[in-house]
């Protein structure tokens, strides 16, 4: 009959089987260092001692990867429900709602401005501290942003607080970072929004500590673009998109057709500088920067039709 013995050894259990003419003398009553006869009950318990750290630490990971999948499932669940948003401040609202475990509760979705225009003419969503986006406006800090400078040179996603900028030669740049985290704006994902024309706007979301972890950063990023895309179709308007003249939308829909400023004018009969300015006025509406974009834009809006 084979008989187990227990042993302690480093404070850590372990069990081996012993055969009757194995067991040395006086096994029975062992403690501590010694041995003792195993029973069924003993050895169970000696077993699960063994195996105690590997099962934990099992657990930790499963209950690691568990949170990191309810994360994306969140995330799914928001851009599944973002058809239902009604505005803007209903898409923050959803956002806030999936990113809150993960200390991110600020948020702004622009464009970015073309020569002239205000920061406040191409915001389409925002929510940061109270009395931020009004000293943003104010000091004009979209002309020293770092992050909005970098987001119309990359289409990668990256940390707020990596934007590049030179702290001795951009004395404007660095009071904008110092005033920023008076607000407790410390840090934040910035996802550029690219487009067949190069990226046209970005989707900051950050706070005063957030969870900006490897795994998390693809999860947001797809938000980020989703969000963007949503919000846009709900204020359209607010950046332009609706407020084309009959005559720039006549000359978008020639030009479309490959018409050249003179041919239009031609059949307009009018200039072909009236044309230039129309085409004009219709890119700084729409926040494009060519002839090929505006005609690109307005058709994607079904602002026109060839």
């Amino acid at each position: 009959m084979t008989r187990w013995v227990i042993f302690s050894r480093a404070k850590r259990k372990w069990a081996r089987p012993v055969f009757p003419q194995q067991r040395p003398p006086g096994t029975q009553g062992w403690d501590g260092a010694k041995g003792q006869v195993a029973t069924s009950e003993n050895v169970d318990a000696a077993l699960w001692s063994i195996d105690i750290s590997t099962r934990l630490g099992k657990v930790i990971v499963s209950l690691a990867a568990w949170g990191r999948n309810m994360f994306h499932i969140a995330a799914l669940e928001f851009i599944e429900n973002l058809e239902r948003c009604a505005s803007p401040t209903a898409v923050l609202d959803a956002m806030r709602q999936a990113l809150k475990d993960f200390g991110i509760d600020h948020f702004c979705l622009n464009r970015f401005t073309n020569p002239g225009q205000r920061f406040d003419e191409v915001v389409l969503a925002s929510r940061v501290p109270p009395g931020w986006m009004e000293l943003y406006i104010q000091e004009n800090y979209v002309q020293h942003d770092p992050s909005q400078r970098h987001a119309r040179r990359t289409v990668h996603p990256y940390e707020w607080k990596n934007a590049p900028y030179d702290c001795e030669r951009e004395p404007k740049a660095r009071e904008f970072i110092q005033r920023a985290s008076e607000f407790k704006i410390h840090n934040g994902l910035v996802v550029p929004i690219p487009s067949p024309f190069g990226c046209v706007g970005q989707v900051f979301m950050g706070g005063d500590n957030p969870q900006l972890s490897m795994r998390n950063k693809p999860t947001l990023h797809l938000m980020a673009l989703y969000a963007f895309d949503r919000v846009e179709q709900l204020a359209g308007h607010r950046i332009g998109i609706s407020t084309l003249t009959p005559r720039e939308k006549e000359v978008l829909a020639w030009t479309a057709k490959g018409k050249t400023a003179w041919e239009v004018g031609e059949i307009l009969h009018i200039s072909k500088r009236t044309v230039d300015a129309h085409l004009q006025a219709a890119a700084l509406k729409l926040g494009t920067i060519n002839k090929t974009q505006t005609v690109a834009v307005a058709l994607r809006e079904k602002l026109i039709s060839v």
